[in-house]
């Protein structure tokens, strides 16, 4: 019988043997893939460039505003500037409305100009088996 993983992150052991096993490394990767770790740091010249991605699984309400806030932190947590915001926004079939949609983009936007982040694109869909919406954040 196949033993499940319950809901939330991986166990910690397996996902640094995964890690491990299928991370390259790059002399460029300051700030490489490891347990805890949020965000990546790539030297770029002169600069660096901090990266982060989280998804907002547990929230519907203002799940906008919360992938923006998260993202952010990530970032500055790193010691960078959130600056840029990709988003995937996968909404759930027979429950999303106009409005809905319309929420989820006056939060994103409203959050990104209060924060000084330009909000640059990403994808939108309805999804088909989703419970609720699942926004996922890309931030540099």
């Amino acid at each position: 019988m196949k033993k499940f993983f319950p809901v939330g992150k991986l166990d910690t052991k397996f996902l640094a043997e995964l890690i491990k096993k299928y991370y390259r490394k790059d002399r460029k990767l300051i700030v490489h893939p490891k347990i805890g770790e949020d965000a990546a740091v790539i030297k770029k010249e002169d600069k660096c460039l901090v990266l982060t991605t989280d998804p907002i699984t547990l929230a519907e309400g203002k799940i906008g505003l919360y992938s923006v806030i998260i993202n952010a932190n990530d970032i500055a947590a790193m010691g960078g500037r959130p600056k840029y915001f990709l988003t995937t926004n996968l909404l759930p079939e027979g429950k999303t409305t106009k409005d809905n949609v319309e929420n989820l983009f006056r939060d994103i936007s409203s959050i990104c100009k209060k924060l000084d982040i330009l909000w640059i694109g990403g994808h939108i869909e309805i999804t088909s088996g989703l419970k609720k919406p699942i926004v996922v954040g890309e931030m540099l």
